[in-house]
């Protein structure tokens, strides 16, 4: 435990002090946080731009396709993922989660959202977006 020296007098503080943060440092975190450190997983993503399409490949391992929704509002791609982890399993050190999680893109203007393909091979989601001509402006001629 640790212990910390206080003047004469305080020492109803320094028992005190002692007491809530000297169990805190010898405690492991998650029995501190009752084992709710993070809920989401976060997807990273790799985005590549080609002349002809986009791609967006997310890794998201653990997950399989049926996990997934892919949907498209406006121009804005949203990715969900959710998978539920079993509350039996106690976990003696956990780095990384296999629940659920969320990731949005907006568009470029030069999209073609009716033509998205995606494919997920071993726990890499790859997302093709292809290119539609991108709009010139027009010169309008007053008459």
């Amino acid at each position: 435990m640790i212990h910390i020296a206080c003047k004469p007098g305080h020492s109803k503080i320094n028992n005190e002090f002692n007491r809530i943060f000297g169990d805190v440092i010898h405690r492991p975190v998650g029995d501190i946080l009752n084992e709710k450190i993070i809920t989401k997983t976060r997807a990273l993503a790799n985005i590549m731009d080609y002349t002809d399409r986009f791609v967006i490949s997310l890794s998201i391992p653990g997950f399989s396709k049926e996990h997934i929704s892919i949907k498209v509002e406006d121009k804005k791609l949203i990715v969900n993922g959710l998978k539920e982890e079993t509350k039996e399993t106690k976990f003696h050190l956990k780095e990384f989660q296999m629940s659920d999680f969320s990731r949005s893109f907006i568009l470029p203007d030069e999209t073609d959202t009716d033509h998205i393909d995606a494919t997920f091979t071993n726990g890499i989601l790859n997302i093709t977006i292809l290119k539609t001509e991108k709009l010139q402006p027009k010169n309008i001629t007053v008459k």
